[in-house]
C-alpha cells in the first residue's frame, strides 16, 4: 500500500512539470506572437537579456569563488583526514607490535617459568631424597642400641608381685650397669634431663609441659634433626617401660610431654658413664638450661597472675 501511494506521488510530480513548461511555451508564444512587430519591445527584451547575463555572470563568478573556497575547506578537510588516519594507523601498527612483543615476553617467561618449576622440582626431590637418606641413617645408627634397650626390658621387667621402689624401679645395680654401658650418649643425655625436671618439680611443685622437639635440639647441640626427635620418644616410651623413668604424655603422639620421677641409683651410674665417654661433660649445658627455664617461666608466671590478684 505505502509502495502505490509513494508511485501515485510521483506521477502527479512530473504532471506539474507538465503544465508548468506547457503554460511557459504558452507565454513566450502569445508575447512573441503580439509584439514582435514592436521593435521597442524587441530592444527591452534584448537589454533586459543583456543585464540578465551580466547579473547571471556576477552571479556565476561568486558561485566560482565561493564554490573554489569550499573546495580548499574540503581539501584540507581531507587533507586533516589523511593525516588522522595515518596517525591512527601508526598507532594502530605500534600497538600491534607491542603486542607482539608482549606475546613474545610472554613465551619467553612461559619457557623460563617452565624450566625453573623443573629444576625446582628436581632439587625438591634430590633434598627430600637426602632427607630420607638422613633419616634412614640415623634409625639406622641407633636401631642397635634401642634393640639392646627392648632386650634389657625384657630381661628387667619386674613381676607383679614384686616391690617397687619409692622410684618406681626395682632393678638392681648389675643391670644398671649393663643398661648404662650399652646404652647411647642421647639416652644418657635424656635421663641426665628427666632427673633436672624432677628435682625442680619437687622444689616448684610446678609441672610445665616439655616440648620434644626443642629438647632433642637441646641434647643434639643446638642441631634440630627428626631422626633425633624420634629416637628420644622412643627413649621416653622404652625408659618407662623399664621403670626407670615415670612420664606423663600431654599430645597423642608424645611429642609434649611431662616427666614425674626417675630412678635415683641409675642417676648415679649415669653420671659415672658421661664423665666416661665426655671428659667435656657439664651439668650446665643447653637442655638443662632449657629444662630450667621452663621452671622459671612457670614460676614468673605464677608471680605475675599472685601479684595481679593482691592489686
Amino acid at each position: 500500500m505505502d509502495t502505490k501511494l509513494h508511485f501515485l506521488k510521483r506521477i502527479s510530480g512530473w504532471h506539474y512539470v507538465y503544465v508548468i513548461l506547457i503554460l511557459i511555451l504558452t507565454i513566450v508564444g502569445i508575447v512573441a506572437y503580439f509584439y514582435s512587430d514592436k521593435k521597442d519591445f524587441v530592444s527591452l527584451v534584448s537589454f533586459a537579456a543583456t543585464i540578465s547575463s551580466i547579473i547571471l555572470s556576477v552571479l556565476a563568478i561568486i558561485f566560482t569563488v565561493v564554490s573554489g573556497e569550499s573546495t580548499n575547506r574540503l581539501r584540507d578537510g581531507m587533507y586533516d583526514l589523511r593525516r588522522i588516519l595515518e596517525e591512527v594507523s601508526e598507532a594502530i601498527n605500534s600497538t600491534i607490535r607491542s603486542l607482539q612483543q608482549t606475546t613474545q615476553e610472554m613465551r619467553t617467561s612461559t619457557a623460563e617459568n617452565k624450566a625453573a618449576t623443573e629444576n625446582l622440582t628436581k632439587e625438591l626431590g634430590v633434598k627430600i631424597q637426602q632427607v630420607e637418606v638422613h633419616l634412614q641413617q640415623k634409625l639406622t645408627e641407633h636401631s642397635s642400641q634401642l634393640a639392646m634397650i627392648n632386650e634389657l626390658v625384657s630381661k628387667n621387667k619386674p613381676s607383679p608381685n614384686s616391690g617397687n621402689s619409692q622410684n618406681g624401679s626395682s632393678t638392681n645395680g648389675a643391670s644398671f650397669d649393663d643398661f648404662v654401658s650399652v646404652t647411647s650418649y642421647y639416652s644418657l643425655f635424656l635421663l641426665k634431663v628427666i632427673d633436672r625436671y624432677c628435682k625442680n618439680n619437687q622444689a616448684s611443685q610446678q609441672e610445665p609441659v616439655v616440648q620434644i622437639s626443642i629438647l632433642s635440639q637441646k641434647i643434639n647441640k643446638g642441631v634440630a634433626d627428626y631422626g633425633i626427635d624420634m629416637y628420644i620418644i622412643a627413649c621416653i616410651v622404652l625408659l618407662d617401660a623399664m621403670r626407670y623413668i615415670r612420664y606423663s604424655p600431654v599430645s597423642e603422639s608424645l611429642t609434649l610431654v611431662k616427666f614425674i620421677s626417675v630412678n635415683e641409683d641409675l642417676i648415679n651410674k649415669v653420671d659415672e658413664e658421661l664423665k666416661k665417654r665426655d671428659s667435656t661433660y657439664d651439668d650446665n649445658n643447653d637442655a638443662i638450661q632449657y629444662i630450667d627455664s621452663l621452671f622459671n617461666n612457670a614460676n614468673n608466671a605464677e608471680d605475675g597472675s599472685s601479684i595481679k590478684e593482691n592489686s
